[in-house]
């Protein structure tokens, strides 16, 4: 006998039933009620309300259908390159600094949100500086201080706006286009 009176045997007997039975549940995914459905034959309060719902299935998920070779599948459109920016209002020509790579993150009718890799801030603000207005857009604003730096040309019925900034050494580089 133990301390508080079972039997040690009961008491180990016992304990390793209910483990047995926390990890019996466990593996099964235990009894979580499932969404009653109704058949001709079971009126709604005849149903039960103790089905598990977390059973795996034997269902098979299609895979994708390799294209043969010389066949092309559908095509993607480009989020990144100079490709992407054809289905934006992104004007044809638009200039970008020497390896600078565009990326298309917001296009929409009226506005459009194109982030740049492969350039440092400090070159995008020098080249977009120089370049913007003998392309025809005019500098409205500009607020520039250490690793940031903001500004605001219009043009060809459109305001771009240069968001650049540096973060940890890591340049951030965004054009905001809008239509006017």
């Amino acid at each position: 006998m133990s301390r508080n009176g079972t039997p040690r045997q009961l008491r180990t007997v016992t304990a390793g039933t209910a483990a047995g039975l926390t990890l019996l549940l466990g593996a099964c995914g235990g009894s979580t009620p499932a969404t009653p459905t109704t058949t001709p034959h079971t009126s709604p309060a005849a149903r039960p309300t103790d089905e598990p719902t977390d059973l795996s299935t034997d269902l098979l998920t299609p895979s994708p259908t390799p294209i043969p070779p010389g066949q092309t599948g559908p095509q993607a459109t480009p989020t990144t390159g100079i490709d992407a920016l054809g289905t934006t209002i992104v004007p044809p020509g638009f200039p970008f600094p020497t390896g600078a790579i565009p990326a298309v993150t917001l296009s929409r009718p009226r506005d459009a949100a194109i982030a740049l890799t492969g350039v440092t801030t400090d070159d995008a603000v020098t080249f977009y500086r120089q370049t913007m207005p003998t392309d025809g857009y005019q500098l409205k604003q500009q607020s520039v201080s250490a690793n940031k730096a903001k500004l605001t040309f219009t043009g060809h019925r459109e305001s771009v706006e240069l968001l650049a900034n540096s973060i940890g050494g890591t340049p951030h580089i965004v054009l905001i286009f809008i239509r006017q």
